[in-house]
């Protein structure tokens, strides 16, 4: 009896133990619907989102699914069970912040709850190290080295953060980032680590990647030992606490998340401040980020990597339902196919998971910190779609057509920009200092149909100078000297075609760049204010051009157009196509765009005593005894059309000696004059100094020409007798 007794009991012992191999063996299989591969290929139900995990696909029912074919929930035979913890949902304590253990240690009390729930060594990682960056010598940018070392971006060594340097010829070093100049530490370094990298300039640092946790699977206590602590760099309000971290964990705790755009929108809606959401969305992409100052803890995603702990059970029960045999085991397993493991990227969603995490996660936060290229790419986009939008999920493996494409960035030229106050007025400056169109949205520029308008503010800063004939509360853009750069494809012949155009009035404040029937033309106008009772007027309506003849654009090829100027007289302006002028291309003063010439030649030569001298065309100048002024060179001179004399060396430049042809122009100004004082002389004891700033806009730019000497005038005025106490008109000289 006692020998049947123990092979009954051996028999329900192997039953057992095999029941919990069963369990163990069919969640195996059913955890292979949820592999990439599968659910890219073949997925179905729960299991056919590859770019997200939800924990409703790791809950495996047994008596569900095997209750037609076996008996595995019987309390009078068989039992079988299986619990399924995805391995991602869990801190990873090789690569996590020191911060969320000691945030988890307080929570959980690994006396009562197994701590295996909460961490893992096992949880998986695109790659295990990111952001590469040249290591370079402090003061690269000028070319002048300062001995220490720094790298192009700064903002991806935060404090804490696990680097590698290589550089060939010398071992690999893996250390820790321990000081950084943004955060006002390391010194006449960019960036210090535990041990020095100064031999490796030249080499490359990489950024170790932590461990991600799956927000879909994550444990409430998980969650909230993740937020707990983050804060940013001298923003105390951004401080993430205890309540403010269990907030958030409920809010996100068991909910079925399936990208970064969704996790942002339900971010935003809660009751945190903005300091503090700026601080979880930066970390959720960037914990090694500079500004969260070490507080980083783990990026998140939203699918497993595979990687899962079975608890798998199995209980034998005689008729009256005692249990005779009971096995149970807990182990952590890798899923994956009999076949070589494939990492695909087909999908502009995969791209945009190597290159623009940072650009999704703070384009509407903080679009300085919207980094490019993170954590894998450099300057690289993504298409279809633009960054701006929800990146296309549908796979698309070599289907030939709509596929998703990887591209160069579009260059974007900052040069000019100064992001001080004087640019502050700039329509986007305060969220894009960049705030210049460069059409990054595009694949390959972008199809207009029509004249692409913009505000003349987000390329223009504010005139902060005072003009007496603005109208109250009007502003005028600063065009007295700048450039602009446009790459342009026409699908045929442009014909007339405006490129570029800015003016307050066609004489007024005016830069524009256009094509008039067969020549390219470039024309500035300053802000003289127009001559309404001379609609010709010689000076006030004029204009400076570049005329750039027999222009011709081949169809379908991108053209790069250049125009600059500095002010409008001769050789100030400058017109560039693909970085070439025309000899052809003549510069003239107009007395209105298109109009008669205000320029002409010098038709013989002129020495520093001569006090007579002829034009190629003196038809703009005054026929009377008037002395007009005349710009030969860098001389000022009075010439006398009716007499052909001429006074040299006027407004306070010297006499030079000209080459017949040389240019000849009207001298008026074409840039800002500095303010000038009037002095009224009363009395021999007594003046006034009189400022004329209403007419004249007020600058700290000096001039070469003067007026000559000191104006006299004479000025009347009324005077009171102290005596009697009259009125009258009294003039003084």
């Amino acid at each position: 009896i006692l020998q049947e007794r123990t092979g009954t009991v051996a028999r329900y012992a192997s039953q057992a133990d095999y029941g919990a191999d069963g369990a163990k063996n069919y969640a195996l299989w059913r955890l292979m619907h949820s592999l990439d591969y599968m659910e890219r290929r073949s997925g179905t139900g729960l299991s056919s989102s590859y770019y997200f995990d939800t924990e409703q696909e790791f809950d495996i029912r047994l008596d569900d699914d095997l209750k037609s074919r076996i008996k595995v929930s019987d309390p009078k035979g068989t039992i079988w069970g299986v619990n399924v913890q995805d391995e991602q949902g869990k801190l990873n304590a090789r690569t996590c912040n020191e911060s969320a253990l000691q945030n988890l240690a307080r929570m959980v009390d690994g006396r009562v709850i197994n701590l295996k729930d909460y961490i893992t060594l096992y949880s998986g990682r695109d790659v295990t190290w990111i952001c590469p960056q040249r290591i370079r010598p402090v003061g690269f940018q000028s070319g002048q080295g300062a001995g220490g070392v720094t790298v192009d971006n700064l903002h991806l060594l935060g404090p804490r953060s696990r680097v590698r340097v290589t550089k060939a010829g010398l071992p690999p070093l893996e250390t820790r980032i321990t000081g950084n100049s943004i955060l006002g530490q390391g010194g006449q370094d960019g960036f210090t680590c535990e041990r020095s990298v100064a031999a490796y300039i030249d080499g490359v640092i990489e950024v170790e990647q932590r461990h991600p946790v799956n927000i879909n699977t994550a444990k409430r206590e998980t969650l909230t030992a993740m937020f707990e602590g983050l804060r940013l760099f001298r923003v105390p309000q951004s401080l993430v606490d205890r309540a403010a971290a269990a907030q958030l964990a409920t809010r996100f705790a068991g909910r079925d998340i399936q990208r970064l755009e969704q996790f942002l929108l339900a971010l935003a809606s809660s009751s945190l401040n903005n300091p503090q959401k700026l601080a979880v969305a930066l970390n959720a992409v960037c914990p090694n980020a500079a500004l969260l100052e070490g507080t980083g803890t783990v990026p998140i995603c939203f699918k497993s990597y595979d990687v899962y702990t079975l608890e798998a059970a199995a209980s034998m029960n005689n008729p009256a339902g005692a249990e005779v045999a009971g096995r149970g085991y807990r182990e952590v397993v890798s899923v994956s196919p009999p076949a070589s493991l494939r990492k695909y990227c087909e999908s502009q969603y995969d791209f945009n998971q190597m290159m623009s995490q940072l650009v999704v996660a703070m384009q509407t936060i903080r679009p300085d910190l919207a980094f490019g290229g993170y954590p894998f790419g450099n300057r690289m986009l993504s298409y279809p779609r633009p960054y701006t939008e929800p990146a296309d999920v549908t796979l698309k493996p070599q289907q030939g057509q709509n596929e998703a494409f990887v591209t160069v960035t579009p260059a974007q030229d900052h040069r000019g920009e100064n992001p001080d106050g004087y640019e502050r007025d700039l329509v986007g400056w305060n969220t894009d200092p960049h705030s210049r169109y460069h059409y990054t949205n595009e694949l390959d520029g972008k199809k207009v149909s029509g004249p692409e308008t913009f505000p003349w503010n987000q390329f223009f800063a504010f005139n902060h100078t005072s003009e007496d004939d603005l109208e109250p509360g009007q502003q005028r853009p600063d065009t007295g000297s700048g450039g602009f750069e446009v790459w342009v494809r026409f699908d045929g012949t442009p014909g007339g075609v405006s490129l570029f155009e800015i003016q307050e009035q066609p004489t007024t404040n005016r830069v524009s760049l256009r094509v008039e029937g067969s020549d390219l033309v470039l024309t500035a106008a300053d802000s003289t204010i127009p001559n309404t009772a001379d609609p010709f007027g010689r000076i006030a309506n004029g204009v400076a051009e570049i005329r750039w003849p027999n222009f011709q654009i081949t169809a379908d090829t991108w053209t790069h157009f250049g125009a600059y100027w500095k002010s409008n007289r001769h050789a100030d302006l400058a017109l560039l196509v693909d970085g070439f002028s025309d000899p052809q291309a003549k510069f003239m003063h107009y007395d209105r765009p298109g109009g008669n010439k205000l320029m002409t030649k010098l038709s013989s030569a002129l020495t520093q005593t001569s006090t007579n001298l002829t034009l190629v065309d003196s038809s703009f100048c005054p026929t009377g005894n008037e002395f007009t002024p005349l710009l030969i060179g860098n001389e000022v001179v009075l010439f006398n059309a009716g007499s052909g004399t001429a006074v040299r060396g006027a407004r306070g430049t010297a006499p030079q000696d000209h080459d017949s042809q040389v240019n000849v122009s009207l001298y008026g100004y074409s840039s800002k004059i500095r303010r000038g004082t009037i002095n009224v002389q009363l009395n021999a004891n007594f003046s006034v100094d009189l400022n004329y700033n209403n007419g004249i806009p007020q600058t700290t730019a000096t001039s070469r020409f003067n007026f000559g000497q000191n104006p006299q005038a004479n000025v009347a005025g009324d005077f009171q007798d102290p005596t009697t106490m009259q009125w009258q008109v009294q003039s003084t000289a």
